[in-house]
């Protein structure tokens, strides 16, 4: 009986505790704060980037290039083409945090250099990634140095 009560105590207890959360949104923050809505499921469908820059004003994406990224449920890998190449990673994802590594993606030299410049941007953002919120027709991806990367379901 002494150790049921016990039990009862610690579960309470931890889901008291882990109800209480702090979301930093002041300067500097770069985790956008969960909205009361869930997202929606991203996964397993083709986006194709819209906008990428700083959270406070995104340029729209390279013009003439459609840079895209799909995440695949059972791999755990996202893939796409990012304006020059094709590219690839794996990804976690755990309630709206969202984590990518171990980026690859083939060499080829791309022209104008700015091409270029903007492939490394999207790569970097894409790297930095720390959490998403996705809704029906778009997916937006919040990254380091208060980035973001807005996709609109293909």
């Amino acid at each position: 009986m002494k150790v049921h009560l016990i039990l009862a105590a610690l579960v309470l207890s931890v889901l008291a505790f882990s109800s209480c959360v702090t979301i930093n949104t002041g300067p500097g923050s770069t985790t956008e704060p969960a909205t009361t809505a869930p997202s929606i499921p991203f996964e397993d469908r083709t986006w194709v980037l819209e906008k990428i820059g700083p959270k406070n004003a995104p340029l729209t994406a390279f013009a003439g290039k459609e840079v895209s990224a799909r995440f695949d449920t059972a791999s755990g890998k996202v893939s796409g083409y990012a304006g020059c190449n094709t590219y690839g990673a794996t990804y976690q994802k755990n309630s709206d945090k969202l984590t990518v590594s171990t980026y690859i993606s083939t060499k080829m030299l791309c022209s104008p250099n700015e091409a270029m410049q903007q492939e490394m941007q999207y790569a970097s953002a894409l790297q930095g990634a720390q959490s998403y919120r996705a809704e029906s027709n778009s997916l937006t991806i919040f990254s380091s140095e208060d980035r973001i990367l807005v996709f609109r379901a293909k």
